[in-house]
């Protein structure tokens, strides 16, 4: 018998094999709930925090001292092999710079994979709260919404839907009939129940809000433009350097090359 079920259990659990997805991001929300999921952002938080202060930020000052100083965009008569070959010319110390696919570009990837884990944990968090608010509504005298055929009164319907599920509204039922301690922990379980992230509050905008506590250096804003509205041409902002970074990772990998993968 063990091996048949083995084979049927096989077939149902593959589909999750070899990927990352809601599946397990709901379980992981079940399993830690809100204390555990505190305490996993706040680790993940430190170590973002240690990237960007620490290893990220001394690379992206050594990248940005080989950018160059200035960065035209060329004529578009050159066609795609010679635009190609411009910008290969111009960031050639940055694709040589030895250290930028393997310890620079796994730094980022981390980075990204701990703010992309905050923002899938806050996405199956509010789906699970959201069923747990229709599965407790009638115990919280949350009606639902009535069909009202024509002539009728909405008073009389809601009323009626009022009598019908008085008997499961659970806080005045404890409050009558219960003891103190009773009381307080329904009344307790009704507001946390109620005061739910989904009904408002953002843990994703808290994250993005820390994380861009930690960007204080200014190599991550650059100086001043000097025409005092925008950098044109200059090469002095993260966001040239970023660009120059993702043109680098697009390159294919020669054959004697090695990355973090």
């Amino acid at each position: 018998m063990g091996l048949p079920l083995n084979i049927a259990y096989s077939h149902i659990y593959s589909s999750y094999r070899n990927f990352v997805g809601p599946p397990h991001f709901k379980t992981i929300c079940r399993l830690l709930g809100y204390q555990g999921i505190a305490v996993v952002m706040e680790e993940l938080l430190k170590i973002v925090k240690s990237l960007l202060q620490g290893t990220i930020l001394q690379y992206v000052k050594t990248l940005i001292e080989v950018m160059p100083k200035i960065c035209r965009l060329p004529r578009h008569e050159y066609g795609s092999p010679g635009i190609l070959e411009f910008f290969h010319h111009q960031l050639k110390d940055i694709i040589e710079y030895a250290e930028l696919k393997t310890d620079v570009f796994q730094s980022l990837r981390e980075v990204g994979n701990a703010i992309l884990f905050c923002l899938l944990i806050e996405q199956a968090l509010s789906q699970e709260e959201v069923c747990d608010l229709l599965h407790a509504a009638p115990f919280q005298n949350i009606l639902p919404r009535v069909y009202i055929k024509e002539g009728e009164r909405l008073e009389v319907r809601m009323k009626r839907l009022e009598a019908k599920y008085a008997p499961l509204h659970l806080v005045p039922l404890i409050e009558r009939l219960g003891t103190p301690q009773q009381i307080a922990i329904a009344r307790e379980g009704d507001l946390l129940t109620k005061e739910r992230l989904c009904c408002g509050l953002s843990m994703f905008e808290v994250i993005l809000t820390r994380i861009r506590s930690y960007l204080q250096d200014p190599i991550w804003r650059g100086p001043p433009p000097t025409n005092g509205v925008m950098h044109v041409d200059e090469c002095v902002e993260f966001h040239r350097l970023w660009s120059a970074m993702q043109f680098v990772y697009c390159i294919p990998v020669g054959t004697n090359e090695f990355t973090a993968e």
